[in-house]
């Protein structure tokens, strides 16, 4: 529900009220604190008619508000900023009425459309007015430019309230007609003279557009139907005030400055009914303005002094209180409740006599005839019990006494009893009187701290306060009698304050029942307030804090129903039977049906109900034709058990609010809808709230987060509830709530509550990863077979390349030369030395196929083997050069390093250096450790690599360096094996003449 104020908008959801007022420079809240009017339209927007801040739209969705004002600059804006009324027609176009700037129409289906076309463009551009304004010299213009009312008949034509005079505009035809009142508003027509147009001075007030269609308006004093087929005004009947709505059962609700009246509107409609005469208003209250009718059909009343609200009664219970004297304000309490004969309902009260009840019009009237018509003796007493006798007579129990009443001469007086006492009257409050099966009256009731008990015979028109059972009765009754019962066995039960007493006179028996703590059948409470028998003879007692309780007349205990068995209160003040055997309770929280049968409660606690006040003890009445009627302290309660129907309508739900972390970010959510919150936020908490104006304290609820709770959680009357901590996914939230009857709305509503996860949970980054996980294992697949193929090859290019050395370290001219060295020394004659050098030449060869099998040898192996080819080269080449092998101290000879790796670049040195020096050469390798790493170098002081290749040039010598080739394919597929690649430098070396003076072969060999 929304409210506009001079303070603000408001909503209501049934429990709270938000209010929304202007905030200083914030553009999206509502322009102005004064609210003329407003209008949802079918999207769910609230347009706001203000008091000097333009037109607002409120987006609930978004929760902010769009101003659009008067712009001077701009004739397409809004034409005036002070607004009184708004009015949706049939095509969705909004008529706004203003203080002094005509009327606008806003045509909201363009807006929409512009607006979905370019959501950028200006409000002003989005937003554009068609204004009709009164000018004095066109009669075919507005008749004043201050617009109260617009409405739109059947033919799609509008009725137009100014201050002034009642136009009627043709949109297709832009032709306008005014009409004009009388002072007295007994007529309305047509005004012929242009000259009276913007001055006729009309008393126009309200419209009301009825549930068929039909416009009503109020005229000065007056009523009037509209007739749009021929454009006349049809008047019905005297009428005041302002017209506001019409209800659900088709009653008009009119209101002026201080009262509020309801009248059928067929009653309206009879054109003979009494003129000039107002029902008694049915509120009194200062400036009575506004009426809403909303969806369950309770009037919403707005007034100077704030909101009330009238329920419909779907529950079949009918609260009355109101007195047929429209100038009797009283608040009636009932105490007392009896059917006459000829079917009229008595009414004891407290303050206010006797009265009767007026079952046409459901007012409370002061009797015209009767007992006690208007009897000054009785005066204001109050009246307790009411008892007729078969001889037409009324006795009356009282707070001071019993009176007597003989119907037929109307007259009253105190009942006295003793001849002798004259002057002793049954004094005390009477709570209770009973005529029995032999004619004889009992009274009971209190006075002082005392019982008042006594019987009263008729026939011999005797008092006696002492036969039995009235001394023993009350001595033990403690300070009050208030309940008498004959059963159909013609016992007399008595309940008082100190429990039961079962009274048998033809055995003078007497048995009192009474609360022993000790005994869990005994009675379950001593103060004893109504005893009842059903139809089937069955003794209900119903006590002032024990519940209700059932009599076994075989075993003379009890059953106890109480409010944990599911009654609606432990105080019971009266009990009824309907037809069919169930017992309807008064209890001190409602209404209990209860089925004897079933031992199943129904309680009842509606709007009517609580209306009523506080139940009276037995002031209970079931009428001849079925109505049952309890009385309380504001009124009777009326029903007839048959229309008690359990209302099965339900009001839509809506999640009033939805926070993270405790901070807002969205209200009114629908079902259906979704919502997202980040991971790392994920703290969130709900409000909801049952639309259900009726009764709202008495709406339950219950909901689940699927996948967290299995089961409904029921919440009772909370409208909270909060999740932490979930983990990343999809939540289905569901809510269901039960109406004012209890009946559950099985179906709820349900919003989708996304909990977004980290990027790294995402399915599109698992599917990234997974997809990088599979190219990586391809591709590391790949890799493995590639390196196990490239092993395998580098595997066998060394395996060749080791033979390649082997086959250059054992080259046929190697062999052949040392061979002639040997030869030489043979035919020398010089035996030793051949000796000596075929043993060293054949330890050489064996050395080559032994390193040959090895990828590496140990260093000392590899400089005795370096030994042994340098000697054997320096016999072969006749001492042309020197040579010297230096190994550093620090370097263990139990290193390994590859085989057959040094040679092929000492040969390189010799061959191509030293040997084509004139003079004598040397040739130094130097075996050092630096850190972890061998360096081999091997100097030699020969021509130079330069003056090497000049020389074959110039011999035109293409032969290559196989030696050094295969060396240096050798050390790189060795380097595809070692963890350190070993790594080769060749240096030049200059004398300092700068002339070529050798060569310098470093190879550094991580250890």
């Amino acid at each position: 529900m929304w409210f506009g104020t001079r303070d603000g908008l408001n909503k209501f959801d049934g429990y709270t009220f938000t209010h929304y007022k202007p905030r200083p420079f914030d553009e999206k809240s509502i322009s102005h604190n004064i609210i003329r009017y407003l209008l949802e339209d079918k999207d769910g927007m609230i347009w706001i008619a203000t008091g000097g801040g333009g037109l607002c739209r409120y987006d609930r969705f978004k929760n902010d508000f769009i101003s659009l004002r008067h712009n001077p600059n701009n004739p397409q804006s809004l034409s005036d900023n002070y607004l009184i009324f708004l009015y949706l027609d049939d095509s969705r176009k909004l008529w706004i009425g203003t203080l002094g700037g005509g009327l606008n129409m806003l045509d909201i289906p363009l807006a929409e459309k512009r607006m979905r076309a370019n959501p950028r463009l200006p409000l002003d551009s989005v937003f554009t007015f068609i204004n009709y304004r009164h000018y004095p010299n066109n009669t075919n213009s507005l008749g004043s430019d201050v617009v109260n009312w617009v409405v739109q008949d059947r033919l799609g034509n509008f009725l137009i309230m100014t201050n002034l005079v009642l136009d009627h505009f043709n949109p297709v035809a832009r032709e306008w007609t005014h009409y004009y009142g009388s002072p007295i508003g007994s007529t309305i027509r047509a005004i012929p003279d242009p000259e009276k147009i913007g001055k006729s001075g009309s008393l126009s007030r309200y419209f009301l557009k009825d549930k068929i269609g039909d416009i009503w308006l109020l005229f000065g004093f007056n009523l009037f139907r509209y007739d749009a087929a021929n454009r006349t005004f049809d008047k019905h009947n005297f009428m005041s005030g302002a017209i506001l709505c019409e209800d659900w059962s088709s009653n008009f609700w009119f209101g002026d400055n201080f009262k509020l009246y309801v009248i059928p509107k067929k009653t309206i409609a009879d054109k003979n009914r009494e003129q000039d005469k107002l029902p008694k208003p049915i509120l009194t209250s200062d400036g009575i303005h506004y009426g809403s009718v909303d969806s369950f059909g309770s009037v919403w009343i707005g007034t100077d002094e704030g909101i009330y609200k009238f329920v419909r009664s779907y529950s079949g219970f009918n609260h009355i209180s109101r007195s047929s004297d429209v100038n009797e304000q009283s608040q009636f309490n009932i105490r007392a409740l009896h059917e006459d004969q000829a079917g009229n309902i008595w009414l004891g009260t407290v303050n206010n006599s006797l009265r009767i009840l007026d079952r046409e019009s459901g007012l409370i009237a002061s009797p015209k005839k009767g007992p006690v018509p208007t009897n000054p003796i009785l005066g204001e007493r109050i009246v307790n019990v009411i008892l007729h006798d078969s001889s037409d007579n009324y006795w009356i129990g009282t707070r001071a006494g019993v009176y007597f009443s003989q119907r037929q001469s109307y007259s009253i007086k105190r009942l006295l009893y003793g001849v002798k006492d004259i002057g002793s009257s049954i004094y005390g409050n009477i709570f209770s009187l009973l005529i029995d099966h032999h004619g004889r009256i009992w009274f009971g009731g209190t006075k002082g701290n005392n019982s008042v008990l006594l019987k009263y015979n008729k026939a011999s028109n005797t008092f006696d306060s002492t036969a039995f059972p009235l001394n023993e009765v009350r001595q033990k009754s403690g300070t009050g009698v208030w309940k008498f019962l004959e059963d159909s066995k013609h016992r007399i039960w008595i309940g008082t304050t100190n429990g039961v007493f079962l009274v048998e006179e033809p055995s003078e028996k007497i048995t009192h029942f009474f609360y022993k703590a000790d005994d869990a059948s005994s009675l379950s409470h001593d103060e004893t307030w109504t005893i009842f028998e059903d139809h089937s003879g069955n003794i209900w007692i119903g006590t002032m804090g024990g519940g209700l309780n059932l009599w076994h007349q075989k075993t003379e205990n009890f059953t106890h129903f109480t409010h944990d068995n599911g009654l609606a209160g432990n105080i019971v003040f009266g009990i009824l039977e309907d037809e069919l055997s169930n017992l309807w309770i008064s209890t001190n929280n409602g209404i209990s049906k209860f089925n004897p049968r079933t031992n199943v409660f129904r309680n009842y606690f509606t709007p009517e109900i609580r209306s009523v006040g506080q139940f009276n003890n037995n002031a209970c009445l079931k009428t001849k034709d079925g109505f049952m009627l309890f009385g309380g302290r504001n009124g009777i309660l009326r029903f007839h058990p048959d229309s008690i129907r359990e209302d099965r309508s339900h009001a839509p739900i809506v999640i009033t609010s939805f926070s993270v972390l405790g901070k807002e970010i969205r209200n009114e959510i629908g079902h259906g809808e979704e919502i997202s919150i980040p991971y790392k936020d994920n703290y969130f908490s709900m409000e909801f709230a049952s639309l259900d104006y009726r009764d709202s304290p008495k709406l339950r609820y219950a909901y689940k987060l699927e996948g967290i709770n299995n089961n409904w959680m029921n919440a009772g009357t909370q409208r909270f509830c909060s999740y932490s901590n979930l983990s990343p996914g999809d939540y289905l939230f569901r809510i269901k709530a039960t109406n004012s009857d209890g009946v559950w709305n099985e179906k709820g509503i349900s919003i989708l509550i996304h909990i977004v996860p980290p990027i790294y949970l995402t399915s599109w980054f698992k599917w990234s990863v997974g997809v990088l996980m599979f190219l990586l294992i391809v591709g590391l697949m790949y890799w493995r077979m590639d390196f196990v193929h490239r092993k395998e090859l580098n595997r066998r290019r060394l395996i060749e390349s080791e033979l390649q050395a082997l086959r250059l370290q054992m080259n046929p001219h190697f062999i052949f030369n040392s061979l002639n060295a040997i030869q030489n020394f043979v035919i020398n004659s010089d035996a030793e030395k051949a000796t000596e050098y075929l043993s060293k030449f054949a330890r050489l060869m064996r050395m080559i196929l032994e390193n040959s099998k090895q990828q590496a040898i140990l260093l000392k192996d590899e400089i005795e083997f370096l030994s042994l080819y340098l000697e054997i080269e320096s016999v072969r080449f006749e001492e042309r050069f020197d040579y010297t092998i230096q190994v550093d101290p620090a370097l263990s000879g139990d290193v390994g390093i590859p085989s057959m790796l040094l040679q092929p670049y000492i040969e390189n040195a010799i061959r191509h250096g030293l040997l084509h020096k004139t003079s004598r050469g040397k040739l130094t390798v130097k075996l050092a450790l630096l850190d972890d790493t061998i360096v081999a170098s091997i100097i030699d002081d020969g021509i130079g690599r330069k003056k090497a290749m000049e020389i074959k040039e110039r011999q035109g010598y293409s032969y290559k360096a196989f030696g050094m080739e295969i060396t240096h394919d050798r050390l790189k597929i060795l380097n595809t094996f070692r963890k350190k690649e070993m790594r080769l430098n060749v240096i030049d070396l200059y004398d300092e003449h700068g002339e070529p003076n050798g060569t310098q072969i470093e190879i550094s060999i991580p250890v």
